[in-house]
């Protein structure tokens, strides 16, 4: 699913793990391994999402030229982790270590069952933070650069039209 609007590194990783480098763990046995804190059916009522950020999605969208609706309960089978830190993070999920993640890089684990997973950040610098990550629908390549890459990239990350002749 990598984007072909730029040289692909090589270093990253594609498949069941996409754009992490020094995998720790086999990628294709993680959606075995990792099973959701919170599921769907757990999950409860939808609850009202957070004003601020609905103003902050919606300023996005415009941005990027998207309609954004806000999403209290996870969905699709992809974990999306971003490193938003000039500098790697070493990634763990539920407690299993995964891999790394370049500054400002997007990541994703794919093939996962609907829910929210305890995502562990790891930073060089010596800051670790925990967050919880909800699975969602990727509909079309994340860009290792993140949403910041997106808007300054041909096509928007997506893999250039050959052009009819």
């Amino acid at each position: 699913m990598r984007p072909t609007t730029f040289v692909a590194d090589s270093r990253l990783s594609e498949g069941p793990t996409e754009n992490f480098t020094n995998l720790a763990i086999n990628p294709f046995k993680l959606a075995a391994m990792l099973q959701p804190v919170v599921t769907v059916a757990s999950a409860g009522p939808a609850q009202p999402a957070d004003v601020a950020d609905d103003a902050v999605a919606a300023a996005a969208g415009e941005m990027l030229g998207e309609a954004v609706q806000a999403v209290s309960q996870p969905t699709g089978t992809s974990l999306l982790i971003a490193n938003d830190r000039s500098y790697t993070a070493q990634v763990a999920v539920n407690g299993t270590l995964i891999g790394d993640l370049g500054p400002y890089t997007d990541g994703a684990i794919y093939n996962l069952k609907a829910g929210k997973y305890d995502v562990r950040l790891s930073h060089t610098t010596g800051y670790s933070y925990t967050t919880q990550v909800s699975t969602t629908v990727v509909e079309r390549p994340i860009v290792p650069g993140g949403a910041g890459a997106v808007v300054v990239l041909p096509n928007r990350g997506n893999p250039a039209k050959a052009k009819a002749e």
